[in-house]
């Protein structure tokens, strides 16, 4: 939703466990040849003064549907005041569900759980 304090740290701590190149080989997995390209985009972009005032407040306001925002209570990149602004901004209904134990890749980290949530969000 915006940059705070935690996104910029977590940003930081990943720049520096890029520098492993093993770490940036996982990255190729998803992104292939351009993973250095899209990693260093992500950092720089994040990490630049100019973006520091960036916010989805908005644009949310135009969001007419339904949405489901899923966050993980231990995410590097942000607090739980990020899905509860997109809630709070949001121009149509919103189900927050933050998950315990989980950082920043929910479907990765608890697959079923996040397909249950899209379940029952989508029923």
């Amino acid at each position: 939703f915006f940059p705070e304090d935690r996104t910029l740290e977590g940003i930081l701590a990943a720049k520096e466990l890029f520098k492993d190149e093993k770490q940036v080989e996982r990255l190729k997995k998803y992104h292939g040849d351009k993973a250095v390209w899209i990693l260093n985009a992500w950092i720089e972009t994040w990490l630049a003064p100019e973006f520091a005032s960036w916010s989805l407040a908005t644009v949310l306001p135009l969001v007419s549907c339904p949405a489901l925002a899923i966050h993980g209570l231990q995410d590097e990149y942000g607090s739980v005041r990020h899905p509860e602004l997109i809630s709070e901004f949001c121009g149509s209904s919103v189900q927050v569900e933050v998950m315990q134990d989980t950082f920043h890749m929910p479907h990765r980290e608890h697959p079923q759980m996040v397909i249950d949530l899209v379940k029952d969000f989508l029923a």
